[in-house]
């Protein structure tokens, strides 16, 4: 059995397109033409409030802002500092404009059986010296390697900031690449 269309589509599909058109003055118009008059004059009729112009007009934030996120990958510091191997993922929030109380998160991820695997989260303290100017960093975000197991990682992050007195949120924003590499945890 074929599911029924919504009554809007069911209506349009039984109806007679060129007597119509016709009627409206629009008897030229043909294929495509009807089709697309006909939607759009269906739509107004459906939601004529979403089509006429407002007073009101958006105005885009007159930043530049935007998160890097680096891909996964063998921390050397770590390495050097502790004699560990540990999967580290960087991310830096950079603005044209002072940013104030910034807290970047950034998460790593595992790749394996099932739905990605959370690994490690870290966030910067918005009160912290460190999460003021124009640009903030989260260098600290790692797991420990147990074993040097291939597995596959990538890096995902989002911040929110104090920009202007207002605060604003990003999106999440993924590292480029997801990287096997030798340390499974």
């Amino acid at each position: 059995q074929i599911p029924h269309p919504p009554p809007v589509l069911l209506w349009i599909t039984r109806f007679n397109f060129p007597n119509y058109l016709s009627s409206c003055g629009m008897s030229e118009l043909k294929g495509k033409h009807q089709v697309v008059s006909l939607v759009f004059l269906v739509s107004s009729m459906i939601f004529p409030s979403e089509l006429q112009a407002t007073d009101k007009v958006a105005t885009p934030p007159k930043t530049k802002c935007f998160i890097d996120v680096g891909d996964a990958h063998i921390s050397s510091t770590i390495l050097e500092r502790q004699g560990r191997l540990a999967v580290k993922v960087n991310a830096i929030s950079r603005c044209n404009v002072l940013q104030e109380n910034v807290v970047l998160t950034v998460k790593i991820y595992k790749v394996g059986a099932g739905p990605p695997h959370l690994m490690a989260e870290k966030s910067t303290q918005s009160r912290s010296s460190k999460s003021r100017g124009l640009i903030v960093k989260n260098q600290f975000t790692y797991i420990f390697c147990k074993n040097q197991t291939k597995s596959k990682y990538y890096g995902l992050a989002y911040s929110k900031a104090l920009i202007n007195g207002k605060l604003y949120q990003t999106p999440p924003v993924w590292s480029e690449n997801t990287i096997e590499l030798r340390c499974g945890t």
